[in-house]
């Protein structure tokens, strides 16, 4: 099909006015010149009347400038379209034949309209509903273009607080401290805002044996499967806008977020790129059944997992694609995840008696039976996720791409 101009122009004449495209877009077109010189293919188009049009609005893809040549007697040769978002449309006319009857054409690679307004720049909130279990903050990074693979960096810190509307709150601040990672290294964050219940033992940020019994109530109940469906449920929405994201996530988190960054790659290595697992609560979930004899029951193994899902757990060696890194400082030995029920405090020495001992045990364990580990110690750091321990994660990310 060909765009064909039955209007006169001059040099210089210039319009204006106002569409709305998923919202309100504004364009000022000038034509530049009726001079212009386009090769494509080898073919010369000479004469050519070249536009040139302004967009300005809300969308960064939606907003950019066009230029436009149209050939005397042939119509539009070549189209090109940059956006403010920093990615290119471009068409250009491969083939023509005089004697068909062209009908007129609205050219469209990406119209706007094909990808709805997506906020980027903003941390939001996305509230839980019948569809969506948990509340989640996410943020996409103004600097990143339609044209490029982004990563969806799965981020969960949550401080110790159990009322669900102040954990909410508390969690926008783990979705913030990683804003300059998203946009240096176009990560979007996302942080689900996963509850705890200690007077009742219910830990599903920690995953614990709870989390994976039938009979616990539905809000605490198999977190990381509500966790996926947040996630798919945000991919959908990002793909949707046109954003191309990546199908594996990156997994990090520090104490209980470390507790679940480990325990989640376990359950679903199918959909982690790579976990960064920080102090970890003291100790790993292993994938194994047993050790020197004694039975790893869940959360310290996977001795009852089919007892307690209903299904056996067979995907070893996808865990063993994970890459995974395992960090802690020297000194941090007084905050230790235990249950007085299972896993107590005697059940997890059977790795060591404190948690850098523990951890590096587990590790040395692991890559003993092949696993994809890294182990890092921090001398003079207790309970603390400073920030050399975030830019070894961040590092270890981008090594994993």
């Amino acid at each position: 099909m060909c765009l064909v101009i039955t209007s006169s122009f001059q040099i210089g004449d210039d319009w204006s006015g106002t569409g709305w495209y998923g919202a309100v877009y504004t364009g000022t077109t000038t034509v530049v010149t009726d001079t212009a010189t386009v090769v494509i293919n080898e073919r010369t188009y000479t004469n050519c009347l070249q536009i040139h049009t302004i967009i300005t609005g809300s969308h960064s893809f939606g907003a950019g400038t066009r230029n436009a040549w149209f050939a005397p007697d042939i119509g539009l040769v070549k189209f090109v379209y940059n956006h403010d978002d920093g990615s290119v449309t471009m068409a250009e006319l491969q083939a023509y034949n005089p004697t068909v009857v062209f009908l007129p054409l609205v050219l469209k690679n990406y119209d706007p309209t094909d990808f709805p307004a997506y906020p980027s720049g903003e941390t939001i909130l996305h509230q839980k509903d019948e569809k969506i279990p948990y509340n989640y903050w996410s943020y996409v990074p103004k600097s990143l273009t339609r044209n490029e693979t982004a990563y969806i960096f799965l981020e969960i810190s949550h401080p110790q607080i159990e009322d669900y509307d102040a954990l909410t709150l508390a969690a926008k601040n783990t979705c913030n401290q990683f804003i300059d990672v998203a946009e240096s290294r176009n990560y979007i964050i996302l942080t689900p805002v996963i509850p705890r219940d200690f007077s009742e033992g219910y830990y599903p940020q920690g995953i614990n044996q709870y989390s994976l019994d039938p009979l616990t109530p539905n809000f605490y109940y198999r977190p990381d499967l509500k966790v996926n469906i947040i996630i798919e449920n945000f991919k959908k929405e990002l793909e949707e806008a046109g954003y191309s994201i990546q199908d594996k996530v990156f997994v990090s988190g520090f104490s209980a977020g470390g507790m679940w960054a480990n325990r989640y790659s376990l359950l679903h290595p199918e959909r982690v790129k790579a976990a960064a697992m920080g102090q970890a609560g003291g100790w790993l979930a292993m994938p194994i059944t047993s050790y020197n004899g004694t039975d790893l029951n869940w959360p310290l193994g996977l001795n009852n997992y089919s007892l307690l899902t209903g299904e056996s757990y067979n995907k070893y060696n996808i865990f063993k694609s994970v890459p995974m890194f395992i960090f802690i400082g020297d000194q941090d030995t007084t905050s230790t995840y235990y249950d007085s029920d299972y896993p107590d405090s005697n059940d997890i020495t059977i790795w060591g008696n404190s948690d850098p001992v523990r951890l590096e045990n587990q590790y040395n364990h692991l890559k003993n039976l092949g696993y994809n580990v890294s182990f890092k110690l921090y001398p003079n750091v207790g309970h603390n996720y400073n920030s050399e321990m975030r830019n070894d994660v961040i590092d270890f990310f981008e090594q994993s791409k």
